[in-house]
């Protein structure tokens, strides 16, 4: 465990990078919680027609982001992060959610739950990238993805077709670059790290 100074600014820094990445996307960081973000496209203060496709995208931007943030920290004699990105898409109920003295912007639904379990799931099924079927269904036409079969979900007594990215890009040139904009259904991307040999 790092001392807590420089865990804050080991954290610091990884958000500052995926922060990027997700805004390069035309999404939004609905939250930093501990050591993981959620950020959101498609809803109502980002209204996408293809947030799926740019919910992709951004995971693999934070994907490549990481890879550099990584290459950093190792030459400072810093521990390394492994990061987990859980994709879901859905309708959710998007509004300012607390009480008179603090309001918070939120999302609240069933994939944003969903989101967070396929987070958890990355290191068991061995990809760093898991989405939804649906996600797959309204993203893959622009992106190459295979199906990992049905898979166990906590909290879910059936299983869930999961799906990730069926190769990992070299750089974001390799990413698809033309979007469009228009009213859609909310798109959420989970982000979690965790220090590497922790």
């Amino acid at each position: 465990m790092l001392p807590p100074a420089r865990l804050i600014g080991t954290l610091n820094r990884y958000f500052e990078r995926m922060l990027v990445a997700v805004e390069a996307e035309g999404g939004i960081v609905n939250k930093f919680g501990g050591d993981s973000l959620v950020a959101v496209f498609g809803s109502p203060l980002n209204p996408q027609v293809d947030h799926a496709a740019r919910a992709m995208v951004a995971a693999l931007r934070m994907r490549l982001a990481l890879v550099e943030f990584n290459r950093e920290e190792s030459t400072a004699e810093l521990p390394e992060l492994r990061v987990g990105f859980g994709i879901a898409t859905g309708q959710l109920v998007a509004g300012n959610v607390g009480s008179s003295r603090k309001l918070e912007y939120t999302v609240i639904g069933d994939p944003v739950n969903l989101a967070a379990r396929l987070q958890e799931l990355t290191p068991d099924l061995g990809a760093d990238i898991l989405m939804s079927a649906e996600t797959a269904r309204l993203a893959g036409e622009s992106l190459a993805l295979r199906s990992l079969g049905g898979v166990a979900v906590r909290g879910r007594a059936a299983s869930v077709e999961v799906y990730t990215t069926a190769e990992a890009p070299m750089s974001v040139a390799d990413v698809p670059a033309e979007r469009t904009s228009g009213d859609g259904p909310s798109r959420r991307v989970r982000g979690d790290e965790r220090a590497r040999g922790e």
